[in-house]
This record gives structure tokens, C-alpha cells and sequence, in this order.
């Protein structure tokens, strides 16, 4: 049993590190509410029998890391769309 757990922690801090690759944790609860001890790593969503799991809840996600440094301002993006016409404004006072 701690084996599966360090094979799934290793599996999981290798699946992490992919910038490009966003897994979850899925597990089937049994009629009792109660989860079975097989973990599924999905690279999209669990299927509708089963639930995603907390990472950080299960003790496989350490705590938040130092903010980085501000990334250099974007190209400007196109124009929008030209807006509504507000409401007419009250009436000024009078001139001299």
C-alpha cells in the first residue's frame, strides 16, 4: 500500500511539472460513500461514476511558492466595437 502511494506521488509530481499537460485525480465511491484505493489519472475530466480528487487535500501538493517576477506588457490588442449611446445629460445652466 505505501508503495502504490509513493508510485502515485512520483507519477503525479512528473505529471505536474508538464506545463502543457493538466491531469486530475479520479476516484469511483463504492455504495457506502466511501472510495475504492484505485486512483485514476485522467488527462481531461472523470467520467460521470467517479469524483475528482483534491491534490492538496491528499497531501500530494506542497504549499503556494514565492510570486515571480512581472513578465514583460503584451502587443496592444485590435480595437473594439464601438460602444452604445449614453443618455442624455441634464440641462446646464443658463450662460450670461
Amino acid at each position: 500500500m505505501n508503495g502504490r502511494l509513493l508510485l502515485v506521488a512520483g507519477i503525479l509530481a512528473f505529471s505536474f511539472q508538464q506545463a502543457d499537460a493538466a491531469v486530475v485525480l479520479c476516484a469511483k465511491p463504492n455504495k457506502h460513500g466511501n472510495f475504492s484505493t484505485t486512483v485514476k489519472i485522467r488527462t481531461t475530466a472523470c467520467k460521470p461514476s467517479e469524483t475528482q480528487l483534491d491534490p492538496g487535500a491528499l497531501g500530494l501538493q506542497g504549499p503556494t511558492g514565492v510570486t515571480g517576477a512581472e513578465g514583460p506588457q503584451g502587443p496592444t490588442g485590435a480595437p473594439g466595437a464601438q460602444g452604445f449611446v449614453g443618455p442624455q445629460g441634464p440641462t446646464g445652466p443658463t450662460g450670461p
